[in-house]
This record gives C-alpha cells, structure tokens and sequence, in this order.
C-alpha cells in the first residue's frame, strides 16, 4: 500500500510539473551558424516543456541556475532538432523593458531549416512567465523613449469566465487621449466590481450566467479600449491567470 502511495504521489508529481511547464518559457540570445559557414545572432522563445527529450535533469531544469543549464543545453549535439523539429523560428531583434520586472519584447521573426544548422551557441538563457507580455505595439524606434523611467504607473484587471487579467500601463508621457482611456478602464472596472458585489450578495445560481457574460462582456470592452493607446509613449504589461 505504501509503494503504491508513493507510486501515485511521483505520477500526480510528474503531471503537475507536466502543466505547469506550459505556463513557463526560456528566453534565449543565441549564435547561430549555417551549413555554407554563415554566423547570424538571434533570439529564442522556447516552452520549457520542449526540453523534455533532451534528457536533462528536472531540479536543474527548474532551478535558477542558468549558467550550468546553459553549459548543458550547449553541449547536447543538435539540441535544437529536438526542441525545434523541422524548422528553427527565431527574432533577430529584442527591446527589453526594464520597469515591468525585465520583460522582453521581439521583433522580425524569421525561420531557419534545422537541417541547414551547424551549431547554435546559446550566450544567454533566462526563464519567465509565459503568462505575462508586453501586449503594447511597440517599434524598434521606441528603444530611446522606453529606456526613460516612466512618470506613472496604473493597473486595472478584468474577470472573464475562464481568466482573471491584469493590465500594468507604464506612462512615458502624459497626453489627453491617455487620460481619457484611463478614466474610461475605471468605469469598466467599476463595473466588474459591482457585478462581483452583487454576485455575492444574491447567490442566486439562476443569475450566474448572466452575471459572467456581463463580466466577460466588460472584459472584452477593455482590451478594446486599452487597444487604443497605439501610437502613445506608453507599455502595457499583460497578465492573465486561470
């Protein structure tokens, strides 16, 4: 009975860090070199649970320890074949965002056949939340003003029938139209609040339904909103849970 116990306990184990895997990536800055001897430098999205045939220890996999994760991936032969199958996708350029936690955003997506790779040196390896993006529409050209601390912080969150979000809007640079659509997210929150007070007040399950479609109706009217700050000097920082 014991063994069977623990038997059950190293399978729920495995699945938990099974689904759990899909909520993290590897952010990668890589040297890659082709077949004809050409060197491109590139940057790599990878899910963690793409790592799972390439034999590597899970505590290591997990851990925060990239300078040794980085040595190994480095020297598994063709790693990317596994990870990457028939094609290699990739970002030839990135804008890191200092103020939401290092958060990064990339641009130029381009693809390389795995068969045509001689070898891809990885030079940085960090992990993040795969759950948590910048949803702006940045530019390459907004490196100079992104780099400047922003002068105000606000956050808002919705509540949809199978997600909560949060929003974080870094400020860079005031304007009427920024404060026209913050003031119209606090109508919409407010919403939500009050459909959530109301919810709990009534309890009445012949309600529900109505009260989640309002929810996820209000929910769907902000990101439309938030849509609009395009082409203002402001990041915004998504996260979204179930």
């Amino acid at each position: 009975m014991k063994k069977t116990v623990i038997i059950l306990a190293i399978i729920f184990a495995s699945i938990s860090v099974q689904a759990e895997c899909y909520w993290s990536n590897f952010h990668i800055k890589c040297m890659i070199e082709t077949t004809d001897g050409k060197i491109t430098n590139g940057c790599l999205i990878v899910s963690l649970c793409n790592f799972d045939n390439l034999d590597i220890d899970e505590v290591l996999l997990w851990s925060d320890n990239m300078e040794d994760l980085k040595k190994i991936i480095n020297q598994k032969q063709q790693w990317w074949k596994e990870v990457f199958k028939d094609t290699l996708r990739y970002y030839s350029d990135r804008i890191i965002y200092e103020y939401g936690d290092s958060i990064a955003d990339y641009f130029n997506r381009k693809n390389i056949l795995s068969e045509n790779i001689k070898t891809i040196t990885i030079q940085e390896l960090w992990s993040a939340a795969s759950h948590r993006w910048i949803s702006s529409e940045l530019q390459l050209s907004d490196t100079t003003w992104i780099k400047k601390e922003p002068i105000k912080k606000v956050e808002f969150w919705s509540e949809s029938w199978s997600l909560i979000c949060s929003y974080q809007i870094f400020i860079h640079e005031k304007s009427e139209k920024i404060d026209k659509i913050i003031r119209q997210l606090e109508i919409k929150m407010k919403e939500i609040e009050d459909i959530n007070k109301r919810q709990k007040e009534e309890e009445n399950e012949e309600n529900e339904m109505e009260f989640y479609n309002d929810k996820n109706d209000i929910s769907n009217e902000m990101l439309e909103i938030i849509k609009q700050l395009k082409g203002e000097k402001v990041v915004v920082i998504s996260e979204c849970t179930d």
